[in-house]
């Protein structure tokens, strides 16, 4: 197998003209980050509107969040202020509402929001109707405290702990939220709460492929196959890897669709990168030079992802494996959002990609 003069088809017209495309979706974008920053992602600042950043400052029933988002906990329920000025509140019945009387919910056993500034604030209600807020904890700077225990202001250390309930994303302006999740490098998100003065300016869904892991997995792919007699195969991956930066480059954050039945999205240097969605397993991103049918390289994300070579006469010919060798593993990113198996999370997660990208055919 010689995958040198396809591989090198793609390096070498880097600077070539564009291919004609599709009218594109708007719901793609690159992010030249591998941590949950809302601005990466191109939503908006979270509502820190250029806050000075701060250290975490709590007291019995408040605080205000290294970003200088204010909490407030009451029995009305949870408030949030945000630098920009916007407002979220979470009711004591499981309900998200915006000033505007927009509402999302109910979040019945509670959520917890992650912050745009990196802080986490953590409400887990009960179904007492005498005491629906059972605790609020907010994270931030290495730390946990407690702000409200069993209708009670409080002021306390809290020992960090998993949480097995919803995970939003405050996003916008602070007050448009969305509910994501991560498969290795590829977040994806729907929003669930939006002010309707926002409402066309923000998308209903949004993925976004975290590009340092993508780019990091091709330049590894040479040594990863060091060793196995595959000397051709190499040096083409190595032209590959030079040029990966360059083709996930971080100044076109909107790749264009290219082809419509099936998800598929013009790169630079006349690369293409294709999304398969099964109802199971793992969600498939392929790397094609220029118009080719099947990929050079397919990572595939789940609750982690990996990175593989093709076997580029596999198609078709059940006795050839799919891949060549051993597959490369990505590290872990975003961990905030990644999908938890006893919330079917991974189905949910193809679910949303298959609504924002259609079904594959």
């Amino acid at each position: 197998m010689s995958l040198v003069p396809l591989l090198l088809c793609g390096c070498l017209s880097l600077q070539g003209p564009p291919q004609a495309a599709i009218d594109p979706p708007a719901e793609f974008v690159l992010a030249a980050t591998t941590e949950l920053r809302v601005e990466a992602l191109l939503l908006g600042d979270g509502g820190l509107a250029g806050a000075t950043p701060a250290v975490l400052q709590c007291a019995a029933g408040s605080c205000r969040t290294p970003g200088g988002i204010v909490v407030e906990v009451k029995t009305a329920g949870v408030k949030l202020t945000f630098p920009s000025g916007r407002e979220l509140l979470y009711t004591p019945s499981g309900w998200l509402h915006l000033r505007g009387g927009e509402a999302a919910g109910p979040y019945l056993a509670g959520l917890e929001l992650l912050l745009a500034d990196g802080a986490r604030l953590r409400i887990d209600r009960t179904g007492s109707r005498r005491e629906p807020l059972q605790e609020v904890l907010v994270t931030a700077d290495g730390r946990s405290d407690r702000l409200w225990l069993q209708n009670r202001p409080v002021l306390e250390t809290a020992r960090p702990r998993s949480w097995s309930g919803q995970r939003l994303l405050c996003c916008g302006h602070g007050d448009a939220v969305y509910h994501g999740i991560a498969l290795g490098p590829l977040l994806v998100f729907e929003r669930v709460l939006v002010a309707a003065a926002d409402a066309a300016v923000l998308p209903a869904a949004r993925m976004a492929l975290l590009v340092p892991p993508i780019v990091q997995s091709l330049q590894a792919m040479p040594v990863h196959l060091r060793g196995t007699g595959a000397a051709d195969v190499r040096a083409g991956l190595v032209g590959l890897a030079e040029a990966s930066a360059g083709i996930f480059a971080a100044n076109m954050p909107a790749p264009t669709r290219v082809e419509q039945a099936r998800p598929r999205f013009r790169l630079q240097g006349g690369f293409e990168l294709s999304v398969d969605i099964d109802d199971s397993g793992p969600v498939r991103l392929g790397l094609h030079t220029g118009e080719a049918r099947e990929p050079l390289l397919e990572w595939t994300l789940g609750y982690f992802g990996e990175l593989h070579l093709m076997n580029q006469h596999a198609d078709g010919q059940a006795e050839t494996p799919r891949y060549f060798r051993s597959a490369l593993r990505l590290p872990d990113v975003a961990s905030e959002l990644l999908p938890r198996a006893e919330l079917r999370e991974l189905e949910q997660a193809r679910a949303m990609l298959q609504r924002l990208l259609g079904k594959r055919r």
